[in-house]
């Protein structure tokens, strides 16, 4: 949704959840929940380096076993004017 504010955007899962002691750790590079050799805790570290490069930031929520919402918020000013641009 466009606020005057924000653009924000929500993303839900209904998977396992994160735990309550990792949600901060997930955006930190390297650090994954997942185990395997193919998980390299690099996605959600690279999605608030280019939040934060827009002046947005992340929120994250989650339960065990229930799911996870990771909100994403971007100035609204920086969306008008790459709408104007076009």
């Amino acid at each position: 949704s466009l606020s005057k504010k924000y653009l924000s955007i929500l993303f839900k899962d209904n998977g396992c959840g994160i735990l309550e002691g990792d949600i901060k750790k997930v955006t930190e590079p390297f650090f994954s929940t997942k185990t395997g050799n193919q998980n390299y805790g690099l996605g959600l570290y690279y999605c608030k380096k280019v939040i934060h490069s827009h002046g947005g930031f992340m929120e994250i929520k989650s339960l065990k076993d229930v799911g996870t919402e990771v909100y994403v918020f971007i100035p609204s000013k920086k969306c008008r004017r790459a709408l104007t641009q076009k």
